[in-house]
């Protein structure tokens, strides 16, 4: 699906965010593994909606 070769996935290791935060990467995957879409579609303004509706743009632009 789409153009990403690689999703990251991404979170605070603190609570709270300072200057110094330290960012850990939850999962680094393709975004055709199922674990990262449901990352994305968590993360993603309009949700599982708006996912397959890009999924199904995606696949019209296919050659």
């Amino acid at each position: 699906m789409g153009d990403s070769e690689q999703v990251v996935v991404c979170a605070y290791e603190d609570k709270e965010v300072k200057e110094d935060g330290r960012i850990k990467f939850e999962k680094i995957a393709s975004i055709d593994n199922p674990r990262i879409q449901e990352d994305v579609i968590h993360i993603m303004e309009g949700g599982k909606e708006a996912f397959v509706y890009r999924n199904e743009i995606y696949q019209i632009w296919k050659p």
